[in-house]
């Protein structure tokens, strides 16, 4: 991990961190590069864990290869990554984990900062914790105007 960076995440679509199982998740990532080098981002990944023990993974959601992901000095950059809970997961906590792997332009050493790290729900298709503010929008439009 570089001391120079700092990324920050947004799942735009979920509420409270509570994920339905089988339906894909985004998360937006900010990747901020306080250096002075150009940073090139290669990839991202993101990683379910048993909150008891938190190297014993759950699900390994595939990495996505950013192409294009030259950050200069002092700039930022934001990512969009996509994952889908496995259908057949209980809707239990989990730990969940992501990390943006980097390289300074020109280098071979790479480098790796976690973006997320904490505890996230899963939750069954159509129970009331599925619920976003954008569902609950869409409910009031509707019975205004009917």
């Amino acid at each position: 991990m570089s001391a120079d960076v700092v990324t920050t995440y947004l799942f735009p679509n979920v509420a409270d961190k509570k994920f339905t199982v089988g339906k894909p998740v985004t998360v937006l990532i900010n990747f901020i590069n306080n250096g002075q080098e150009v940073l090139n981002i290669t990839r991202v990944a993101a990683f379910l864990h048993s909150p008891f023990d938190l190297n014993y993974y759950i699900q390994n959601f595939s990495g996505s290869e950013v192409r294009g992901g030259m950050v200069g000095p002092k700039s930022q950059m934001s990512l969009d990554y996509q994952f889908i809970p496995d259908g057949s997961l209980e809707p239990l906590e989990f730990w969940m984990s992501g990390v943006v792997d980097y390289q300074a332009d020109g280098s071979d050493k790479v480098y790796q900062s976690t973006f997320l790290n904490e505890t996230v729900v899963l939750v069954n298709h159509g129970s009331a914790q599925e619920l976003t503010m954008y569902t609950f929008s869409l409910i009031f439009l509707f019975s205004v105007y009917h």
